[in-house]
């Protein structure tokens, strides 16, 4: 029973807030900035720790340092964004510049999977380019990009607020045909 008040409850709260997302993206910004920013502090930390350890195994790991700081870096600007200390756009211009550092990392690591005769290093290079490319175009549309951000943010939490429900009617069906189960009598 906990566990279905516990999905309705926190369906009902995504799906609003989810939909206040899309409708109000403006409004929502500045949290979705704030939680971006706590997100990329934490990845950041756990870079750093990996790169650690990875230095060990792969050639070219510092550079994972370097993003680790850098993810530090950024994950500070967007929580300092969020609480109004850079113009509330600046999440397109910093989203969009993780996204290049990203790239030029994977990029760059994907030289030392090569050194370290990984076979399909090439992906990781094409894909490192890639994210290089995608931010530049971000950064381009900076602006567009922050409203957008929230949008597509806002449908994700809808989603995952669907998907919540869809949980609870796929627990409460079981649940009744268990019930059914247990009342009819066995057959022997």
């Amino acid at each position: 029973m906990k566990v279905k008040i516990h999905l309705i409850l926190t369906a009902i709260i995504m799906v609003a807030v989810g939909v206040l997302c899309v409708i109000y993206p403006e409004n929502c910004l500045g949290t979705l900035t704030w939680l971006l920013g706590v997100l990329i502090l934490a990845s950041g930390c756990l870079t750093i720790l990996f790169s650690l350890k990875a230095q060990k195994i792969i050639p070219y790991a510092s550079s994972t340092t370097l993003l680790g700081v850098f993810q530090i870096m950024l994950g500070s600007l967007f929580v300092m964004s969020s609480f109004g200390m850079l113009k509330p756009n600046a999440i397109g211009v910093l989203f969009a510049t993780w996204v290049m550092y990203e790239g030029l990392s994977l990029l760059i690591s994907s030289f030392g999977y090569k050194k370290s005769q990984f076979r399909h290093w090439w992906i990781m290079m094409l894909f490192g380019l890639l994210n290089v490319a995608l931010g530049y175009v971000a950064l381009l549309f900076a602006e567009e990009l922050s409203k957008v951000l929230v949008v597509f943010v806002g449908l994700g939490i809808v989603c995952n607020g669907v998907m919540r429900i869809v949980a609870f009617i796929a627990i409460t069906r079981i649940e009744k045909r268990l019930k059914e189960a247990e009342a009819e009598p066995e057959i022997q």
